[in-house]
């Protein structure tokens, strides 16, 4: 008979190919892939514990096979609330019901499929935001373009070959440059053709037409292509058609325009004939142009404010909305010097005095503002009422609102997207290679299509997350403890800043690709992890995150790396870098994988306590040295308390003490923190199995070590706690 080290040394030294061979035993076979196939048909603690051979599978893999038929108790772990502190998971204070109630999701809060979850309808809101900044910025940069292009044109064929001037007049007009036929367009210069299409109904090249000044032939007409004015027209044009009328780069284009046309305005008349300067005044003091009549306008530019009979002094004032109204009225007629008559007196350079349209320009870009802040505001509510009851494709492609929006938000003009290729984007995996979005190039398809959850047959479906929350969770803590066991309060705070930047960065990863690129993302996960000491290249990292723990082939089972297979557990990527969809069950496939692993370890364990009781207590206490941090650690786990005995020469008897006392005599002996160093931890098991062969002839003795590992201190199967 083997003495216990060889045994001991044996099983670690040729694990692997012990594995293997329990893997292939028949009946283990049968049990694994019984478990396979069912566990996810699982939805209830009912159906778990009514199918024998799933629920002993995972009783067994957590070191609970002796528990199997305390249906009462194991009932109340999985139905327990782990954040509750004094719920039954968490008094009876054992590793291994702990980890079995984590391994399923039997209560935890389940949320029904949606076309958006909360963070993501927070991050879309985010982007249309953005979009507004950068797209009133990109505007105003192609403006500037097209203002210094169009001064230097001199025919129709110079402007066809300029693309800051082309692409601009097509898109003021509502013509996407992209698609326009420049031949046409030449046409439509020199010719006919634009009376023609308007004919048919399409007015754009009409409009084209009439915003240059080309001759026949295709030269400037003298004067040049566009006055000053016109240009500033085109520009207007090119705003509204970018839905932008009321940026900050717009506001100022129409100050321009006042600018140059207010005075050559020399009555009343003149002045609310024009709608852009009447526009301007009117919002300047808090009203809407498109309300307000010009008729009404030009009697209280009129009127005289002296005269009680005037229309200023006649208008209602009964309520608050009539008296805040009339003050308006007031504070417009005062920024103008019109008589009665609506003329201006002889000698007057202009209707407004400069320090008056000095004050009103500042108000009208301060008001401007605020009604931009205010429409981007109901686009986002009007957004997320609609979003909600988005069930499929289809209709969000008929939801205006939130269709637009949503285009917006990522660079994508809802006026000339091709609503079939959009449908088509909506429905691919962001992370797939193969998919539409991905095989478009286009990075803005890639985000339109991370940022809903439709299947490929367009219907809503789970979220795609690259952790979900249990994962999640457990990194965080992990991270925390490898900052520091007890941290003080500036490592509290450097935890709390740099676990934020972790939460915002993961929400965002839509591929493996998206996480190795990531250092925020990739240096968290390494101090979580425990994994600087490998230096993980990108290309490696995403082998392992990719990596299919179903094939004993791959690099994740090669590598055999307890650390990395934690990792790969702890993300849901899949075969080719995307990520997969929670299947709604109560277990994930990365921990159907766990108990897998566990199970398998339990009959290693089991296989070799057959040999040696002592080898067993020996592999049991290797792979359970990590967790222990305290005396009373060692004391809650029977196996683990003989082989400190054991190894340190405290009697059996020591047990009867107190558990200070026991705790006191343990700390005296053992140095936890040296197990950290696998040499030390090495020696230590070395000397248990060394004296444990000699109190118990070899392998032999009368020491029921499977029953320590399985049942408790008892020797009856009972926990020794209630």
């Amino acid at each position: 008979m083997l003495s216990t080290l060889q045994t001991f040394q044996f099983y670690t030294r040729d694990t692997s190919r012990i594995m293997d061979q329990i893997k292939s035993d028949p009946m283990n076979k049968r049990d694994m892939e019984y478990y396979r196939e069912n566990i996810s048909k699982v939805k209830s603690v009912d159906e778990f514990m009514s199918d024998y051979r799933l629920y002993s599978y995972a009783m067994t893999a957590f070191g609970l096979a002796e528990q199997v038929e305390s249906r009462g108790l194991i009932r109340k772990v999985l139905e327990s609330d782990i954040d509750q502190p004094l719920s039954l998971v968490n008094k009876i204070g054992d590793d291994r019901y702990r980890e079995l109630y984590k391994a399923f999701n039997f209560t935890g809060k389940t949320t029904e499929p949606a076309a958006q979850s909360a963070s993501q309808i927070d991050r879309i809101t985010e982007a249309y935001s953005e979009y507004r900044v950068v797209a009133s910025n990109s505007a105003r940069q192609k403006l500037d373009a097209y203002a210094t292009g169009i001064a230097s044109v001199k025919s129709v064929d110079e402007f066809l070959q300029s693309s800051a001037v082309f692409d601009v007049a097509m898109a003021a007009v509502g013509i996407d440059p992209a698609y326009a036929s420049k031949s046409f367009i030449r046409d439509v210069f020199t010719s006919n053709v634009a009376d023609e299409a308007a004919a048919r109904g399409d007015n754009r090249f009409v409009e084209l037409k009439a915003m240059f000044n080309f001759q026949p032939d295709g030269t400037a007409a003298p004067g040049g292509v566009q006055s000053k004015l016109e240009m500033n027209e085109t520009m207007r044009r090119y705003y509204d058609e970018k839905n932008l009328l009321s940026s900050p780069a717009s506001a100022m284009n129409d100050i321009e325009y006042w600018r140059m046309k207010m005075p050559s305005v020399r009555s009343v008349d003149q002045f609310v004939q024009d709608p852009r300067l009447l526009d301007v005044a009117l919002r300047s003091v808090g009203l809407d142009a498109g309300i307000q009549s010009s008729e009404f306008v030009g009697n209280i530019l009129r009127s005289d404010p002296d005269d009680p009979d005037s229309a200023l002094n006649q208008m209602a004032d009964t309520t608050e909305t009539d008296r805040l109204i009339k003050s308006q009225y007031r504070e417009l007629r005062a920024l103008f010097d019109f008589r009665s008559d609506g003329s201006l007196a002889a000698g007057m350079a202009s209707a407004i005095d400069p320090a008056n349209e000095t004050s009103m320009f500042d108000e009208y870009l301060k008001l401007n503002a605020s009604r931009s802040a205010s429409s981007d505001r109901v686009a986002t509510s009007l957004y997320k009422i609609g979003v909600v009851n988005i069930e499929t494709v289809s209709q969000f492609m008929r939801n205006k609102n939130v269709y637009d929006y949503a285009l917006k938000a990522y660079g994508i003009d809802p006026a000339t997207a091709s609503r079939t290729e959009i449908m088509n984007v909506l429905r691919s995996d962001p992370g797939d290679p193969k998919s539409y979005a991905v095989k478009s190039g286009d990075p803005r398809f890639v985000a339109l299509a991370a940022a809903f959850n439709f299947d490929e047959s367009g219907k809503i479906a789970d979220k795609r997350t690259a952790q979900n929350d249990k994962a999640f969770s457990d990194t965080i803590d992990r991270y925390a403890k490898s900052v520091a066991e007890e941290p003080s309060a500036l490592q509290k705070q450097v935890i709390e800043k740099t676990t934020n930047a972790y939460r915002e960065a993961i929400a965002d990863v839509i591929s493996v690709k998206d996480f190795v690129s990531s250092k925020v993302i990739v240096d968290y996960v390494t101090a979580a992890f425990d994994l600087k000491d490998l230096k993980l290249t990108p290309s490696k990292l995403s082998e392992v995150l990719t990596s299919d723990l179903d094939d004993p082939n791959s690099l994740i089972n090669r590598m055999d790396d307890k650390r990395l297979r934690e990792l790969r557990n702890a993300f849901q990527f899949n075969s080719f870098g995307g990520i997969d969809r929670a299947d709604g069950g109560v277990q994930s496939k990365a921990d159907r994988i766990m108990v897998e692993d566990f199970f398998l370890r339990q009959k290693y364990e089991e296989q070799a306590g057959a040999e040696s009781e002592g080898a067993r207590l020996a592999l049991y206490f290797k792979r359970s040295a990590e967790n222990i941090k305290t005396a009373f650690d060692v004391l809650a786990e029977p196996a683990l308390l003989k082989v400190i005995q054991t190894a340190v020469g405290l009697p059996a008897e020591s047990g009867q003490a107190d558990l200070e006392a026991q705790a006191r005599m343990i700390e005296k002996r053992v140095d936890f923190e040296s197990f950290k160093d696998p040499e030390a931890l090495s020696r230590f098991i070395n000397r248990f199995v060394a004296l444990w062969d000699s109190q118990n002839g070899g392998g032999a003795g009368g020491f029921d070590a499977a029953a320590i590992i399985l049942g408790g201190g008892g020797g009856d199967g009972s926990l020794g706690i209630f």
